[in-house]
């Protein structure tokens, strides 16, 4: 039975029908943007309500107590052998093994200690460090001793936990969990040192997590951050970083390994701009779609290398050097054409996306970890 509901290929999409046909009697529309999100609109075609789905976990929102009684009346004739509800505390649950807290009026924190806890507990972490990577986070050591198959497992298995928790609510740690991602095949015992430092690393600072909130005057607007270091992957492979925010906290946090092998650092940030772009592209249409903004507010893009701006503003290479990158400049250069997203300069220092692609230390560290997680509002 078990495999029946959750092992089979058909499972996810048969529980997908049952819940969008009930859903659609009850007048909620599914997005066009994601298929696990429905919406009810009232006669002038405002939002009133939304679902929510992960799985069989759905978190619901709407405009009034009326409407809500009316869901919970209707969900449990469509699925009469059971819903579980969670509304103790409308402004404090629990999702996804998040909790949601409401209370400080025009912000959301996302936080999860229960989980880090759990965390520390098994794997028996007694140390606290400032940081979650040392300076050579990138560097592998092939002489080092491989593990052994126990704690290969328990490197792997630690490494997924970490991974839930870094893109639900810190990103903070997202650069270094997945480098050690990439590391489970075969790690090492200073890949597992890098893991203990960064478990000591939330072992020190458990209560941190997201902060989403508005822009500085409390409007919501659409920006994305992108950045990328250049050559520091064994076969001369750069790291890219992309923050996409509504004004504080990262709605998306994304660090990866560029798979291309860039010449240069101007084309290595082209890669993670036309990334971002992909991205942003997709979150303003959903933004749009749930009447968060609206289809005219100005979407900004900021990069900190010029001459990778230069590169897509004039949609063409200038050197010899570039010429094979082109793709990248006009998928880019169409949205800046159009009005769609503007991309602006900025400085190094204050570019969000560089705590997802660097091991950094001392007072930098710290300034970006407020700003990705939203508890500083650029």
């Amino acid at each position: 039975l078990d495999k029946a509901l959750y092992g089979c290929l058909q499972s996810a999409r048969r529980w997908c029908d049952a819940l969008k046909e009930v859903l659609e009697a009850m007048m909620y529309e599914p997005s066009e943007r994601d298929p696990c999100v429905f919406r009810k609109y009232n006669n002038e075609g405002k939002v009133i309500a939304s679902v929510f789905m992960h799985v069989d976990d759905g978190y619901f929102s709407c405009e009034n107590q009326e409407i809500y009684d009316e869901f919970v009346k209707n969900l449990n004739k469509g699925f009469p052998h059971g819903v579980t509800y969670s509304e103790k505390d409308a402004d404090h649950f629990e999702y996804l093994g998040m909790i949601i807290d409401f209370s400080v009026k025009g912000k959301c924190h996302l936080t999860m200690k229960k989980y880090i806890e759990a965390i520390m507990d098994e794997w028996k972490i007694q140390g606290k460090t400032q940081y979650p990577h040392s300076k050579d986070l990138f560097k592998v050591n092939p002489a080092t001793k491989l593990l052994s198959e126990q704690q290969h497992e328990s490197f792997h298995r630690c490494v997924g936990k970490l991974l839930y928790l870094a893109r639900h609510c810190r990103p903070d740690i997202l650069c270094s969990v997945v480098f050690l991602s990439s590391r489970t095949n075969e790690p090492n015992e200073d890949d597992w040192k890098k893991l203990m430092q960064l478990l000591k690393y939330l072992n020190n600072t458990p209560e941190l997590g997201l902060c989403l909130q508005p822009d500085r005057d409390g409007k919501l607007r659409l920006q994305c951050y992108c950045d990328a270091s250049f050559n520091v992957h064994e076969g001369a492979k750069s790291h890219g970083g992309i923050y996409i925010t509504f004004g504080g906290g990262g709605v998306v946090c994304k660090s990866y390994k560029i798979k291309v092998v860039p010449k240069s650092t101007a084309e290595s940030e082209l890669n993670v701009l036309s990334d971002a772009t992909s991205l942003l592209v997709h979150d303003r249409e959903f933004a749009i779609e749930s009447q968060i903004i609206d289809g005219k507010d100005e979407v900004i893009i900021y990069e900190d290398n010029e001459a990778a701006i230069h590169l897509v503003k004039n949609g063409k290479s200038n050197s010899d050097k570039t010429k094979h990158i082109a793709l990248r400049h006009f998928f880019v250069k169409q949205y800046l054409d159009d009005g769609t997203f503007h991309l602006v300069h900025c400085p190094t220092e204050d570019m969000i996306a560089d705590i997802l692609t660097k091991p950094l230390q001392g007072p930098q560290f710290f300034k970006l970890r407020a700003l990705v997680l939203g508890n500083a509002v650029p």
